[in-house]
């Protein structure tokens, strides 16, 4: 007889203790398993009644990292409650249970927002307890929250293992460190409300993706982007453009367009060399010979002259063009995206300048044998662009003969 009662008392205590794991171990899936008026015990203690709901926010839950925990819970009632214990266990949430703290994990009450919610102030206590848990506490005044209390305290670090670690979360009535100076996870004292949570360290997910220096340089005289080559300067006369030493001459036909994602800019180099004509050539300037350098000068008929300007769109700032290119500061003939022509054998984009613009051309930069000249710098953009206008003039005596010149441009992106 005395060997049934034995095992009948072993019994009744394993049942209880699978009811109490089977609730708690619940929470790391359902997130809140609740048995309205029943009492859940710890070995050895009191009853305590299981909170309502909780939960424990991560800002991260990347191994090791740094973190902010945000607790929220509600009381199971309104009985009055001095300290908050959060006790992080890597076995199960069950409070009284063997508790290993999980892998290098750590705790701070460096940043700490006090415990908050209605019915709840002035919880200005806090404190690490061993080695995992933390606590919370009223100095002086036990208070009766109703509804949901929040803290939060930064500064953590997660632990270092990916899986699933858990929190024992629970109430008493003592206020200052009348509690936190005792618990333990396996002596937990005389809770009023306790709960678990389940918490899992992940790995963070990568995502790559890569963008190419981009750069995008077309420089045409036809109709669009990849058409046209060639020049004319002069007027049509019988099939051919002819010069006269009676009239400013030019072509606005060639024009450029820019896209690139280069951080620092794309300089434009130009090379190239004045018209020629076997051993002669038209220069760039009547008064400079052929050691002309960068500066402008103002067209002129009648005097032996060769050059080119730059003209970008107004309102594009990104664009930067060298100063004897854009026109020599003029604001009456500077260069411009669209330039004017009138007169005999003249078109809408080549012909008679009716506007004597200024114009530039750096013989000893370039000349293909020397290094070229940067005539234009722009910023990252897309579809940034504009136009070269190409300028002749000669004399009375200029020598008769076909005269031609070959530009380059190259676009160089710094990245």
């Amino acid at each position: 007889m005395k060997k049934t009662k034995t095992y009948q008392r072993s019994f009744i205590s394993q049942s209880l203790h699978t009811i109490r794991k089977v609730a708690f171990a619940s929470l790391g899936t359902a997130g809140i398993l609740a048995f309205a008026g029943q009492m859940f015990f710890a070995s050895g203690v009191q009853a305590y009644t299981q909170m309502s709901s909780r939960a424990i926010l991560m800002n991260t839950n990347l191994a090791g990292a740094t973190a902010q925990y945000t607790l929220t819970f509600t009381p199971y009632g309104a009985t009055s409650i001095g300290t908050i214990i959060v006790d992080f266990c890597q076995e199960d949430p069950i409070p009284g249970d063997t508790c290993t703290g999980p892998s290098s994990m750590s705790l701070s009450v460096g940043s700490v927002t006090a415990p908050s919610g209605t019915g709840i102030s002035g919880w200005t206590g806090k404190t690490i307890i061993g080695t995992h848990a933390i606590g919370f506490y009223n100095p002086s005044t036990a208070q009766s929250p109703s509804g949901v209390i929040t803290t939060v305290w930064g500064g953590n670090t997660n632990p270092n293992v990916t899986g699933t670690f858990y929190a024992r979360i629970l109430t008493y009535a003592a206020v200052s460190t009348g509690e936190t100076g005792v618990y333990t996870s396996t002596a937990i004292g005389t809770p009023i409300d306790a709960g678990g949570a389940a918490l899992a360290i992940t790995v963070g997910i990568t995502i790559t993706a890569k963008v190419q220096e981009q750069l995008t340089f077309c420089v045409w005289t036809g109709a669009t982007c990849g058409t046209g080559n060639t020049v004319n300067i002069g007027a049509a006369s019988n099939g051919d453009w002819i010069l006269s030493s009676g009239n400013i001459y030019g072509d606005a036909n060639t024009q450029f367009s820019i896209t690139t994602n280069a951080l620092h800019a794309v300089n434009v180099q130009a090379f190239g060399n004045v018209l020629t004509s076997g051993t002669n050539y038209i220069e760039a300037s009547g008064t400079s010979g052929m050691g002309a350098a960068a500066q402008g000068y103002a067209a002129t008929a009648g005097t032996p002259q060769y050059g080119f300007c730059i003209g970008t769109p107004s309102g594009q700032t990104n664009t930067t063009v060298l100063l004897a290119y854009d026109g020599n500061t003029s604001t009456t003939n500077g260069c411009t995206t669209t330039p004017s022509f009138s007169g005999t054998g003249s078109t809408a984009t080549n012909g008679i300048l009716g506007t004597a613009e200024w114009f530039a051309f750096d013989i000893a930069s370039l000349n293909p044998a020397g290094n070229g000249e940067s005539v234009l710098q722009m910023n990252a953009g897309s579809n940034l662009g504009g136009r070269v206008t190409f300028v002749a003039d000669i004399s009375t005596t200029t020598t008769p003969g076909v005269y031609t010149s070959t530009m380059m441009f190259v676009a160089t992106g710094t990245f």
